[in-house]
Order: C-alpha cells, then sequence, then structure tokens
C-alpha cells in the first residue's frame, strides 16, 4: 500500500499528515510605534508603551501598565490626549 492509498484510507482525524491552512491568528493585531515605524508586538510590550499604539490597525488610546503588571504606570506619555493623560501624575517643581 503505498502513501495515497494509506491517506484515502485514513479516517480524517487519524491521517498523519494535515495540509497547510490559511487561518488568521485568533487575537488582535498589536502594533506599537518606533520611530516611524509600526511593528507587531507581544500584549506584554502593547501595554507597558508610552508611544503610539494601534489595534487591527486602528489607534488606542488608554491607560499604561508596568511591564508584566496591573499596576498603572502614571509616568509621562507621548500622545498629549486628555484619554492618555488621564493617569499621568502631575510632576510640581518647588519655588
Amino acid at each position: 500500500m503505498d502513501l495515497i492509498e494509506l491517506l484515502e484510507s485514513t479516517p480524517d482525524l487519524e491521517k498523519p499528515f494535515s495540509p497547510p491552512t490559511d487561518d488568521i491568528a485568533a487575537g488582535p493585531i498589536l502594533e506599537v510605534q518606533a520611530n516611524a515605524n509600526w511593528v507587531e508586538t507581544s500584549e506584554d510590550v502593547f501595554r507597558a508603551w508610552t508611544g503610539g499604539r494601534r489595534i487591527n490597525g486602528e489607534e488606542h488610546h488608554g491607560p499604561v501598565y508596568a511591564f508584566g503588571t496591573d499596576k498603572v504606570y502614571n509616568g509621562g506619555r507621548v500622545c498629549g490626549c486628555r484619554t492618555c493623560q488621564a493617569t499621568v501624575a502631575p510632576q510640581h517643581r518647588k519655588n
């Protein structure tokens, strides 16, 4: 019995080889802006990035978290919009 006959006689769940698929990843596409380029990245880097961020090609404005934690980062941000600046702690100077 050759390989073709074996594959044709084997039920789908038991086939030793499966054809390649064009399935798209289930999760969202997360991108950060590094210099002038948009780079696809992991969720941890995306959540901690203080520069431009996109989810599935649309700009994302929201809180930034300390890398690898759920603690909100309150340092400076690149984006000056009200949503992004809401979690930034004010910095006071001595007189």
